[in-house]
């Protein structure tokens, strides 16, 4: 007779876990769908080079639909979209953006250990320092989660 305890049941299957470092991947779409989607979005507008549009905006966006739409957008709203209204175009929004938030916690750290270093030490301006500056970042760490997005 064979052991089958070990197993899970059939009727639960394994999800796959989420860390906590994991994040959510944004819609990315393949290049060919990121050219339909362009040449949807421009259709109708008068475009002085369309291969050069088209690359633009495929290295603006990196993928991102969103991205691709604001931009083309912003380009119908030209009279005549030329090589230089193309190349002003920039978007911001499918950049890899970095979190600074462990570098202000541990500042904080470092600021509230500092207080209670140099109040063992004696020093009363270093104390009052340390404070202020923990006030400082506390307001700060405040606001960052206030309007984090």
């Amino acid at each position: 007779i064979q052991n089958l305890s070990h197993r899970r049941p059939a009727l639960s299957p394994r999800l796959p876990r989420r860390t906590r470092r994991q994040r959510p991947r944004y819609c990315v779409v393949t290049k060919s769908e990121a050219k339909n989607l362009i040449r949807q979005c421009a259709t109708g507008a008068k475009i002085e080079d369309y291969h050069m549009t088209e690359t633009h905006i495929l290295q603006q966006s990196a993928g991102n639909p969103r991205a691709i739409i604001e931009i083309v957008e912003r380009l119908r709203k030209e009279p005549a979209v030329t090589r230089s209204a193309v190349r002003q175009v920039s978007h911001t929004g499918a950049r890899n953006q970095i979190d600074l938030t462990v570098v202000v916690v541990l500042l904080l750290l470092t600021v509230v250990a500092a207080r209670f270093f140099m109040r063992g030490i004696g020093s009363m301006e270093g104390y009052v320092l340390a404070g202020i500056g923990s006030a400082i970042l506390v307001g700060i760490r405040f606001f960052m989660y206030r309007f984090k997005r």
